[in-house]
């Protein structure tokens, strides 16, 4: 089978191998093209490994950020939800779930409980002078009265 000449392209005859020294020449001919073609193999080998330390590195510093991306988005969540639906933010930290939506549900619930627990307003007091809101019909009625004694006097 004929070879082709890698510089000029021609094709050249077959040569038989006849001799051990032209083995020998052949052989080291061909190690030649071989560390020319795979000199820098170590080079791009420690390179390799430099990118596979660095991408295990950054990937370790990803996976980080995300789970503090994941934990600052729950905490606004809880805080968007509590204020929402008047719960203080003592207790935003105290509500439940994974998405927005899960916690947002469980705001409502809470909101319902301390809603159902919180005391009956107390009653209306009585404005101590003038300039302060009145109160209802009743109170300004004994409020008048009230006055109408103090002036008696």
């Amino acid at each position: 089978m004929a070879e082709k000449n890698k510089e000029t392209g021609a094709c050249k005859a077959f040569e038989p191998i006849t001799t051990a020294e032209q083995l020998e020449i052949l052989l080291e001919q061909e190690r030649q093209a071989a560390a020319e073609k795979y000199g820098d193999y170590d080079d791009l080998k420690r390179t390799v490994a430099e990118y596979s330390s660095q991408i295990e590195t950054l990937s370790g510093e990803l996976s980080a950020s995300q789970t503090a991306l994941k934990a600052r988005s729950a905490d606004l969540y809880r805080l968007r939800a509590a204020t929402a639906h008047g719960i203080p933010y003592e207790l935003a930290d105290r509500l439940a779930g994974e998405s927005e939506e899960e916690i947002g549900a469980d705001a409502q619930r809470l909101a319902g409980i301390l809603a159902a627990q919180q005391p009956a307003p107390a009653h209306v007091s009585t404005p101590l002078r003038s300039n302060e809101p009145a109160g209802d019909n009743k109170t300004e009625a004994m409020l008048g009265m009230a006055r109408s004694l103090s002036m008696e006097d």
